[in-house]
């Protein structure tokens, strides 16, 4: 069974994922990061280019040559996703196959921001891991 972990009251969601990339990045392991949407996912695509002038995080959307080179990869859709040692959840809805390809994913990481309406999501995804039987870890 996979391990969620929870990180709520986030002020800067994306930002902070950029952080746990270059973590992971470090530790020399693989990565993928779930968005609800192509615009979102866009939009941190853009922002890991723009994250740190001193450093790399390589990365590509799912099905490009990029994410085929051993970087990290984004996606707005859980199938399209390789096999990672992490996932980072950047949405604001459970993904309505999450369940059937999280053990996909050893270590899940649920990003929830500080502030309304994406606390309350985040409140309402946590719902929903207790009602599939998931025993999220509250970090």
């Amino acid at each position: 069974m996979s391990e969620l972990v929870i990180h709520p009251r986030i002020p800067n969601p994306r930002k902070y994922a950029c952080e746990i990339l270059r973590k992971i990045q470090k530790l020399g392991q693989s990565a993928c990061v779930l968005f609800d949407d192509k615009v979102e996912m866009e939009s941190f695509n853009n922002l890991l280019w723009e994250f740190d002038s001193r450093s790399f995080i390589p990365h590509g959307v799912a099905a490009t040559k990029e994410a085929s080179e051993g970087a990290f990869v984004l996606s707005n859709n859980i199938d399209q996703l390789p096999d990672a040692q992490n996932l980072i959840l950047l949405c604001h809805q459970v993904h309505p196959r999450f369940y059937e390809n999280m053990n996909r994913f050893p270590r899940i990481l649920d990003i929830v921001a500080h502030d309304d309406p994406e606390l309350t999501e985040g409140r309402n995804r946590f719902k929903q891991y207790r009602k599939l039987g998931i025993q999220p870890i509250t970090k």
